[in-house]
């Protein structure tokens, strides 16, 4: 937008008669638009406005795509209006607003020069600024240095970021600036030194960074202190060994007290700290303070189950609702109507009325697998901190292998079953697979008689058996010796998907309920047990525990439950 030199001249007048800036918004006021002025004028004044009024910077000024969210699209004449002005406007802060606008959002014409500008007016504006402004203008000295920290290199860049970072020293030096505050500017020095070199040297931000941390410790600001930690850490890491192994020392120690203060109120948080520190110090070949900290740790435990115990009754109640489960099943007149109350029971959370315990664990998993001691590992790999969530999760399962262990054991003693016993119901079933038939009677015999382990190792496969069966039989999935490509790669996570074609008719033929704690057992997004068991990536403990048990339950469930949506089928999968 080229305006005439009259135009120019008004606008300008009106830009600099106006005081009112605050780092936050720009101009704290819009500029006044007289309806007596010429188009031109109001035009001008209308897009000075939509630039420099209520335009809220984001607090990364290196990221161009996010520093400004503008309310409008603005073209480039309203671009080329603000950067014909910007030279000529008086106020440091407007200036500095206009000239940061300019390299923020002028589309495919980044100029380091406007960056550079923009953080010397801001800079200027500080230095100049009223002390009884309620502007502090401290967020301005953070535009300059991030500003100028981008350009740190370049030649006009330079000596603004030295200045810039002087300026942002003497505010972490500022004991009546609040202590946060002095905190993050510490936190922009030692970052923007990465990009070049300042000014302030290395063993000055090491001391201002544990004096920085002594004051934290007063007031009880644990994150800052930990914070600033590794901040030391990351500095120490340019000196010699005897500041790095200060450095980590003090990060441990800061460990230690974040742990001791939250040990009453934050157990699971505390023992956590106790574990880094524990690793730490380990590291640092401190074996006597690492035993320490284990030692703490392990004394949080009580306090940990003790923040747990209000979300689910506790194992030992559990254990009388099993006994009585099962004493109930010694009710029953045959052995065929124990299997089938058995199979109505979930493989991974108990079904027991009225008990806090028959809650859905589905919204937890999806989140976290098991590892191979079928511990719950979350999604990055590492082993979870025993807390509510994993707690929650780990007992519910645990506690409803307790119940089916009781079942299935209550069953094998008062019945003794034998192999022609239980491939009877088995084959009567329509949904196992005439050749598993044999396999499926073996390990669920295995089960009644407590061998776990054989068990869980037999009865892994059937699952996905059953359920191509089932689909084959109601022409969904083709099967083996006559599948084309494509199908023969149909795999169980995409049998389970609950938007494809397939697990509709699962669900059809065997039932929400069944098919959702079958979701839960197999699902590579949830515990996915059967591809753990059979890639070898569970140990024995792992497959004679809750995971393996919670196969078994499935299989129970598979192969003596009640299936009325399910079709018999010409043919077994081979």
């Amino acid at each position: 937008m080229c305006l005439s030199p009259a135009t120019r001249a008004t606008v300008l007048s009106r830009l600099n008669a106006s005081k009112s800036f605050t780092t936050h918004m720009g101009l704290q006021q819009p500029l006044d638009v007289p309806t007596e002025e010429d188009d031109e004028t109001q035009n001008a004044l209308c897009t000075l406005n939509s630039l420099l009024y209520c335009m809220f910077p984001q607090i990364s000024s290196s990221d161009r795509a996010t520093t400004f969210q503008p309310v409008r699209p603005f073209s480039e004449d309203d671009l080329d209006l603000l950067e014909n002005l910007a030279p000529d406007i008086e106020h440091d802060g407007i200036r500095a607003r206009a000239y940061e606008i300019l390299w923020a959002l002028r589309p495919g014409k980044v100029n380091p020069n406007h960056a550079i500008e923009a953080a010397k007016a801001y800079l200027k504006y500080f230095q100049g600024r009223d002390k009884q402004d309620a502007d502090s203008g401290l967020s301005t000295v953070e535009r300059a240095l991030r500003l100028s920290g981008v350009y740190a290199r370049h030649p006009g860049g330079h000596p603004i970021y030295i200045g810039a970072q002087q300026q942002a020293f003497h505010v972490v030096q500022d004991t009546s600036v609040e202590l946060n505050v002095r905190c993050t500017f510490l936190n922009m020095l030692i970052s923007t030194q990465k990009k070049a070199d300042g000014t302030v040297p290395i063993p000055e931000l090491l001391s201002w960074t544990a004096q920085l941390a002594e004051e934290q410790l007063a007031a009880g600001n644990h994150v800052w202190r930990s914070t600033l930690a590794q901040l030391r850490e990351e500095l120490a890491s340019q000196c010699g060994p005897v500041e790095k192994q200060a450095a980590r020392e003090n990060t441990a120690q800061v460990l230690v007290d974040m742990a001791d203060a939250n040990a009453q109120d934050n157990p699971i948080h505390a023992k956590k700290a106790y574990m880094n520190a524990e690793r730490l110090y380990l590291d640092l070949g401190m074996r006597k303070e690492a035993q320490r900290m284990q030692l703490k740790g392990h004394a949080l435990t009580p306090a940990i189950v003790g923040k747990m115990k209000p979300m689910y009754t506790e194992a030992d109640d559990f254990k009388e609702i099993a006994r009585k489960e099962a004493l109930q099943l010694n009710q029953l007149s045959s052995l065929e109507e124990c299997l089938k109350k058995i199979a109505s029971y979930h493989a991974v959370y108990p079904q027991v009325e009225n008990s806090s315990q028959s809650q859905s664990l589905s919204r937890l998993f999806g989140q976290f697998h098991l590892g191979v001691n079928g511990e719950v590992v979350n999604s990055t790999g590492k082993t979870g901190e025993v807390g509510f969530t994993l707690g929650e999760m780990q007992q519910h399962a645990q506690l409803s292998a307790m119940l089916n262990c009781h079942l299935w054991s209550a069953t094998g003693a008062r019945w003794t079953p034998e192999e022609e016993d239980i491939s009877a119901l088995v084959k009567a079933n329509p949904a196992v697979p005439s050749n598993y038939s044999s396999q499926v009677t073996v390990g669920l015999i295995f089960a009644l008689h407590n061998d776990y382990l054989v068990a869980a190792s037999m009865l892994a496969p059937m699952p996905e058996a059953i359920f191509r069966r089932a689909l084959q039989s109601a022409g969904k999935l083709a099967p083996y010796t006559t599948a084309s490509q494509s199908q023969m790669q149909t795999t169980l996570g995409t049998i389970l998907e609950p938007q494809g074609e397939l697990y509709p008719e699962l669900e059809r033929m065997f039932g929400k309920d069944l098919m959702a704690d079958a979701k839960r057992v197999l699902d590579t997004e949830s515990l996915n047990v059967r591809n753990t068991m059979l890639h070898g990536l569970g140990n024995d403990q792992y497959t004679r525990s809750w995971p393996g048990l919670a196969m078994i339950q499935l299989v129970f469930r598979l192969a003596f439950a009640e299936h009325p949506g399910w079709q018999k089928g010409p043919a077994d999968p081979v």
